[in-house]
């Protein structure tokens, strides 16, 4: 993305007057569109936004933010917003955002995307229903390292949760083949749909996948919000609108040890298998 706005970029420039690009090396650009997510740790908002004029068409892009104190303190997912799209040579950000109109499902306060743990810090325990109504607590599965993902059965967007679903399957099956059992590699997928997603409909949508691997288990949050929103929370994990039926989420996944200590969060979810199965076969090793 960054390989195209930056032919955009040069496009622009070539086609400027002489004159503007002697008198300033940065152009600003009035933008607007939709908050779609935040990361603090990055410092990017990610925006769909409309086109910009004399600039770029309409698409959803992650922009990086210079001052993260200058956004609104109240600004959240779903908001329409208008911004300043500064470009610089070989560089962009963003400024001077400001809300248009509220995302009406969204909270009174807002924090763009919850902080996940550090690597050494502790994971917290929880617990939940699996897809089998039996009950489940994290730390009842110690000493077994635990990879842990967030999830939805509603989920409508290839690139998100069955996403992660087909990440934990082809884990889970490869460590199974290399007699990896659940007593030392737990895969855990959380499912933040506490209205919906019932034990009962875990197992209708999982079915095979999860018995055929016995190292992935589907949990349900249903009558455990509150250890659902404190585990979401130390993964870096954000949800909201799911009593209305509109459910919007980001996303993470975190290896956490034998003791609960956090080794390792992959960050959205694109995370590379290659990279989950090194970190898992480290811990695995450093384990025995």
């Amino acid at each position: 993305m960054h390989r195209n706005l930056m032919i955009v970029f040069l496009a622009v420039l070539l086609s400027a007057p002489a004159v503007a690009l002697a008198e300033a090396d940065t152009t600003v650009y009035s933008a607007s569109g939709v908050l779609e997510d935040g990361d603090q740790d990055r410092l990017e908002l990610r925006i769909r936004h409309d086109e910009i004029e004399n600039y770029m068409p309409a698409m959803t892009m992650p922009f990086p933010v210079r001052d993260w104190d200058a956004l609104p303190g109240d600004l959240y997912t779903g908001d329409s917003i208008a911004f300043e799209l500064v470009v610089l040579p070989g560089a962009y950000y963003i400024q001077a955002v400001e809300v248009l109109n509220r995302n009406p499902l969204a909270p009174p306060k807002f924090e763009p995307t919850a902080k996940a743990l550090h690597p050494g810090e502790i994971y917290p325990n929880g617990r939940f229903t699996d897809a089998y109504g039996e009950p489940f607590e994290l730390a009842a599965t110690e000493p077994a390292l635990r990879f842990i993902s967030f999830i939805f059965t509603r989920c409508p967007l290839p690139t998100m949760c069955p996403l992660v679903d087909r990440k934990h399957d082809t884990l889970a099956d490869l460590f199974a083949k290399q007699k990896v059992g659940r007593d030392r590699l737990l895969f855990v997928s959380i499912s933040f749909d506490y209205v919906v997603d019932t034990p009962e409909l875990l197992q209708e949508h999982y079915g095979w996948r999860i018995e055929k691997e016995g190292s992935w288990t589907v949990l349900s949050s249903v009558g455990h919000e509150d250890d659902l929103r404190v585990l979401a929370a130390a993964a870096g994990v954000d949800f909201w609108g799911i009593e209305e039926g509109q459910i919007s989420h980001t996303m993470n996944s975190v290896l956490i040890d034998g003791k609960g200590k956090v080794l390792e969060v992959f960050s959205g979810s694109d995370w590379e298998l290659q990279a989950a199965q090194e970190s898992i076969r480290r811990a695995l090793g450093e384990g025995r």
